[in-house]
């Protein structure tokens, strides 16, 4: 049997591909064989998928980016003669294309194949060839397809968790698959297999507190902490934070902020060559903007002179912290 599983979501593929080997019921996982055939010739690739496996037993071979990079030199006539002789590798064999997306460098889109990419349509309908296209779940309005993973993942994990933490964390993790997962699988172990709730995502959470303190941040950078200065105290003493990294936090807010206003001029495909920063968050930080250069440089050395006077015991973190947002206001 023929596995060949595409897509723009590298974890979905790669869960696809565990799936099928665990339905199979393979007795030894010595008989999976991981082939990296992204530099293979396709003659080199048969000749391994034709290798036998030890006592004839069942083989599987998952293989890794082979269609995404054919040598596009290759004629439909070799094309025509893989496929051909891909349908007679052993009847105890299954191989597992797996064709995973890959960034493009100029547009920051991801390249990725399709079943109808030109390259598989020499293919013939054969009943032992299947496709599988896996892309990016959406996670917005009454179609939220993330949600609706993430629960089934779960009931199929035997993992309790209360509905409104299974909105918290999507709304955190957005359709970053692998970082959900990761993140219930540690929350589960935490619970010791009780139900997970809102209160053990709060705790736990790192993208909790980042998305919490964020706003903070700049509102400080920008002059206008004394108007977040309350949410701040509020969560340094329940422990979400500490001033220390508060003021570590401005520090590093600034700086980026005065490398783009610096370029703010240029497209932002300059901008984000310039300063390493793209997409969403290179938006964000430009619209945040609202002085030019010097005012953020003027903020720095502000910072700079309070780090130094923390660090040779004039003054302590509390009250550093409080007269930067002072002098920043």
């Amino acid at each position: 049997m023929i596995y060949i599983v595409v897509g723009n979501e590298e974890f979905l593929i790669k869960e696809k591909a565990k799936s099928i080997i665990l339905d199979t019921e393979i007795i030894d996982n010595l008989n999976v064989d991981r082939i990296d055939a992204e530099k293979l010739k396709f003659h080199e690739l048969l000749s391994n998928l034709n290798t036998l496996s030890l006592f004839n037993e069942q083989k599987i071979s998952v293989v890794e980016n082979f269609f995404s990079n054919f040598n596009k030199k290759n004629k439909k006539d070799d094309l025509k003669k893989f496929y051909d002789q891909l349908l007679e590798i052993p009847s105890n064999s299954i191989v597992i294309f797996t064709e995973y997306p890959k960034e493009n460098k100029r547009s920051y889109i991801a390249d990725y194949l399709t079943p109808s990419n030109q390259i598989f349509k020499l293919i013939a309908h054969n009943e032992k060839i299947k496709f599988f296209e896996l892309n990016k779940l959406k996670n917005f309005g009454n179609n939220n397809e993330v949600e609706r993973w993430f629960q089934e993942k779960c009931k199929n994990s035997s993992i309790k968790i209360e509905n409104q933490a299974i909105k918290e964390l999507v709304s955190l993790k957005g359709n970053n698959l692998r970082s959900l997962s990761n993140e219930i699988n540690k929350l589960h172990s935490f619970s010791k297999g009780s139900t997970i709730t809102m209160k053990h995502v709060k705790e736990l959470t790192n993208e909790w507190k980042e998305y919490n303190i964020f706003p903070i941040i700049d509102s400080i950078v920008n002059g206008k902490g004394r108007q977040t200065e309350k949410e701040m105290n509020a969560m340094i003493l329940k422990g979400d934070i500490s001033r220390q990294e508060i003021f570590y936090r401005i520090a590093r807010q600034t700086s980026v902020f005065i490398k783009v206003a610096e370029c703010k001029s240029l497209p932002k495909s300059q901008i984000s060559e310039k300063v390493g920063i793209h997409g969403y968050r290179l938006q964000k930080i430009m619209d945040q903007i609202q002085y030019d250069m010097e005012y953020y440089k003027r903020n720095l050395e502000t910072i700079k002179s309070y780090d130094m006077k923390l660090k040779s015991g004039v003054i302590n973190e509390q009250i550093a912290l409080d007269l930067l947002i002072n002098d920043l206001n």
